[in-house]
């Protein structure tokens, strides 16, 4: 029901302009954001999956269609990044996130399709992070530049397990050697990054430990645990101490997020621990940090075959973030929708969704 509220609600909102509104870093001005038409996309193939409505199949199309048409034409291969600057970066560069998002979706739309056009074009997205976007060969392994715009050229760990899963997966559709050995080395890097605690700092220049950013490394491992059979020893340490650490430190027990935590003794940590008790509206996480709480634990739970925590944090945010209107509201107390968050919730349910259909009709294979 939330789901097809949500969906009724961007219908009304935007039509056929799939992944085009408003932005929560450009609240004034409406554009066409590559990474929330992948997501709805996305939730709309696994919703043609479960129910076989062709008209989510259409919707799905659609959103790859208009994909296709904004495609950044700076480079050979298929990318896509963000419609204005970023962090002195102009928007004239593809990002490793946004497109990563874009392959997935074009991988998933070949899954239930069968077209090879699809299948092609998630192949060039795979060329674009290795030969256009770029890596870095380390002791520790690889790992890829969030963009070929120098000034992201420094490790961000969670691009680089969501890539390395990405490419994983793909690797698995082609049979192309090269993708799984970016993939291995990838995955291997990010493990080597991994706190004590179960943890990851968002980059090697910033030792921050934030809720979105911690679901998008388990997501990337999780995808590299179910493809690669031999690396799923090493990586169930890791996995198990990372789901633990996301539940107790950036979650409470009803499923309300945190936008990020502190560990380390300092007054920082003084501070924080008193906003969390008399102030911790202020610490809520973003509706996108809902949703990749969601799919996060989602694939833990595939994973590691434990608990989905993601059914608590689904509970939370259907009685405490769905508006009326059908649409998720950025925080509790935040009546604000944005075209982005709104796709990732939609794709973070719709996936919740189609792993219990699967788990439901295990003779079912996509």
């Amino acid at each position: 029901m939330a789901i097809e509220k949500l969906h009724n609600w961007r219908v009304k909102y935007n039509n056929e302009k799939i992944g085009f509104g408003y932005d929560q870093y450009e609240p004034n001005r409406e554009f066409y954001y590559p990474e929330a038409g992948a997501l709805w996309g996305n939730g709309y193939v696994k919703l043609y999956q479960i129910t076989k409505k062709e008209e989510y199949l259409n919707l799905a199309e659609n959103a790859a269609k208009q994909l296709i048409e904004i495609r950044n034409k700076k480079y050979r291969e298929f990318s896509w990044g963000l419609p204005w600057k970023w962090h002195d970066c102009p928007n004239t560069f593809s990002f490793l996130i946004t497109t990563v998002y874009g392959g997935e979706f074009f991988l998933n739309l070949y899954k239930v399709t069968k077209n090879k056009k699809y299948l092609g074009i998630a192949q060039s997205v795979g060329n674009w992070i290795i030969n256009e976007c770029g890596y870095k060969k380390e002791d520790e392994g690889i790992w890829f530049y969030y963009s070929d715009c120098e000034v992201f050229h420094y490790p961000i760990f969670n691009a680089i397990s969501k890539a390395s899963g990405y490419l994983a997966k793909l690797y698995m559709h082609t049979k192309k050697r090269h993708f799984q050995t970016m993939a291995e080395l990838a995955a291997v890097y990010v493990i080597n990054k991994q706190n004590r605690d179960g943890s990851w700092y968002y980059s090697n220049k910033s030792m921050y430990i934030d809720n979105i950013h911690t679901g998008y490394v388990i997501e990337g491992l999780c995808d590299v645990y179910e493809i690669f059979p031999h690396m799923r020893k090493k990586l169930q340490k890791v996995l198990k101490a990372a789901g633990d650490f996301y539940w107790r430190n950036l979650y409470t027990p009803e499923g309300f997020g945190f936008e990020y935590t502190v560990t380390e003794p300092s007054f920082k940590k003084i501070l924080y621990n008193l906003k969390k008790i008399f102030l911790r509206s202020s610490l809520e996480t973003r509706l996108w940090g809902y949703a990749t709480g969601i799919r996060a634990f989602t694939k833990l739970s595939k994973a590691l075959s434990i608990e989905n925590k993601g059914s608590i944090i689904i509970k939370y945010v259907i009685k405490n973030l769905q508006d009326k209107s059908g649409a998720f509201k950025y925080k509790s107390k935040d009546k604000r929708f944005y075209i982005r968050h709104e796709a990732h919730m939609f794709d973070a349910l719709a996936t919740f969704v189609y792993e219990n259909y699967l788990r439901n009709n295990k003779n079912l294979k996509f």
